[in-house]
């Protein structure tokens, strides 16, 4: 989590027409190790309540569960990925199995990880900013 949005992640929302956004609970998990990780000070202070900002009022009731149905589903997407000798974390296929139960399209700066995954990834962080 940075200190500041991408500006190129903010293009992107903004272009988004109406369209829910939800949070994995995988990545909220893997945010807060990010932020549990750095050493005390304003900066981890600072982080954490944007954090719980974001959490309580942009994503408030849009933290997607990882439940029964994601849970199969990754089994499948992690098998495929051995089979393939790709390369992807346990909780980028989590991340994606979530993505793929809810039917839902999947942002991230790490395309490659979400290959043979059967969901439409999006990058962000490439798209162009707007001057």
């Amino acid at each position: 989590m940075q200190d500041e949005p991408h500006a190129s992640v903010l293009a992107w929302f903004d272009s988004l027409e109406t369209v829910t956004l939800g949070l994995s609970s995988v990545t909220v998990g893997e945010l807060r190790e990010g932020i549990a990780v750095l050493p005390d000070g304003r900066r981890k202070a600072g982080l954490e309540q944007a954090m719980n900002g974001i959490l309580s009022v942009e994503f408030s009731g849009l933290v997607v569960p990882y439940g029964n149905a994601a849970a199969e589903a990754y089994g499948i997407l992690a098998a495929r990925h051995r089979q393939l000798d790709h390369t992807a974390t346990q909780s980028d296929l989590m991340t994606a199995a979530i993505a793929l139960v809810a039917g839902a399209d999947l942002a991230t700066r790490r395309r490659s990880a979400f290959d043979a995954c059967g969901i439409t990834v999006h990058d962000p962080w490439a798209h162009p900013q707007r001057t």
